[in-house]
């Protein structure tokens, strides 16, 4: 993927897309952001868990 040829890149991508691992592995990063979000739940109301909770939504929802 680090190669300058971008039709390598494509053609990597048109592998893997249709394979639905990319489905597969959005949902499991979905499942681990929400368990994280529930483990700073109980945690006080802070800039800090605020953080938390924005660093794990960002993971799943980046455009890729």
């Amino acid at each position: 993927m680090t190669s300058p040829d971008a039709d390598k890149s494509e053609r990597i991508r048109n592998l893997i897309l249709p394979s639905g691992s990319m489905d597969y592995a959005r949902s499991k990063a979905r499942e681990h952001a929400n368990r994280a979000r529930e483990a700073v739940a109980d945690l006080p109301d802070s800039d800090a868990r605020r953080v938390l909770e924005l660093m794990a939504e960002f993971v799943v929802s980046r455009p890729l």
